[in-house]
């Protein structure tokens, strides 16, 4: 979230009257299109591995992801990161696209955490 904010930001806001405006620009729009993909790629690597945790040599090498995750509950619970990825997606597009619209702004991030807390 610290980093994805600036990102958008930037990318949104291109200033290409220097050499560093033009690599702030371009890190900022690498930065945004990571923190688009992420999510996804998080889903799917969660996903697909789950299904191999069984085997010994799976376990080994990605237990560390899945250490604070109950795996008896059922594969939904793999997705915890995916989600906590797409809140904060959803939290970085209302700061950054929704900055002339204060009020909405506002309560955007009470209803989010509302939902967050519930």
């Amino acid at each position: 979230l610290p980093v994805g904010v600036p990102a958008v930001v930037q990318f949104c806001t291109p200033n290409f009257t220097s050499i560093e405006n033009i690599f702030a620009t371009l890190g900022g729009g690498a930065i945004f299109f990571l923190n688009l993909i992420l999510p996804f790629l998080a889903m799917h690597f969660m996903s697909r591995n789950y299904q191999n945790l069984s085997e010994s040599k799976t376990y080994e090498k990605y237990s560390a992801l899945y250490f604070e995750l109950k795996l008896n509950r059922g594969s939904l619970q793999v997705q915890y990161y995916s989600i906590y990825f797409f809140r904060r997606l959803f939290y970085i597009f209302i700061l950054a696209f929704l900055s002339n619209y204060p009020r909405v702004q506002a309560a955007l991030c009470v209803r989010r955490s509302v939902i967050a807390v519930v």
